[in-house]
């Protein structure tokens, strides 16, 4: 229906504040006045030329990018990939050694125990701050979530055909891994980070 109305549309007239709500919701209006789901930008993920290995994150967002579309269930089970390839980058930025079943809730611990973000990491400065503190607990626990999603519902071991999600779902995934990946990413590409008093990434990272 909303397509139909598009092309009613003259070109030069205004549709900046549907195309804004159409933002919001990952969706964007194409060349043919057609509703389609928006590329997925890594520009917004300024801190990622700071890592050394970046690869499987790039990765995790163009299987998001594939599936957007078609397959919600595979999107959660990306998602969860993209915040493992994070929190497994981080890790290796600082030359701990990455344990071969480690689980997702462990790799996310990790990753913020090592950049100061986890509870009482730092003290003395504003990522120990209380409100910042419950807010980080909040990406942790949403971390966690979308990885307990993925293994109850979707983006693996067959369970992609019979899936109950649907693509709320997979927009709600895609952006709470992104949301714990952002702050995860640009606190390490941070010179000026508190965790920088205490322990720095290795050379490169």
């Amino acid at each position: 229906m909303y397509e139909s109305v598009l092309l009613e549309f003259a070109a030069e007239e205004g549709l900046e504040r549907f195309e804004r709500a159409l933002g919001l919701d990952g969706f964007t209006i194409d060349g043919n006045r057609r509703i389609a789901p928006a590329k997925l930008d890594l520009a917004g993920l300024s801190g990622l030329s700071a890592l050394r290995d970046a690869d499987g994150i790039r990765e995790a967002f163009r299987r998001i990018e594939l599936l957007m579309d078609e397959d919600p269930a595979g999107v959660v089970g990306a998602s969860k990939e993209l915040i493992e390839a994070t929190a497994k980058s981080i890790v290796a930025a600082f030359e701990e050694p990455l344990m071969g079943n480690e689980k997702t809730p462990a790799l996310v611990a990790r990753a913020q125990a090592l950049l100061g973000l986890g509870a009482g990491d730092v003290t003395n400065s504003i990522d120990s701050a209380p409100a910042v503190r419950r807010v980080l607990g909040g990406l942790a626990s949403i971390a966690q979530g979308v990885a307990e999603l993925r293994n109850a519902e979707g983006g693996g071991h067959g369970r992609s055909a019979r899936s109950r999600l649907t693509a709320r779902h997979a927009r709600l995934a895609f952006n709470s891994a992104r949301a714990w990946c952002e702050i995860v990413i640009d606190t390490h590409a941070d010179p000026e980070a508190p965790f920088r008093a205490t322990r720095t990434p290795a050379s490169g990272s």
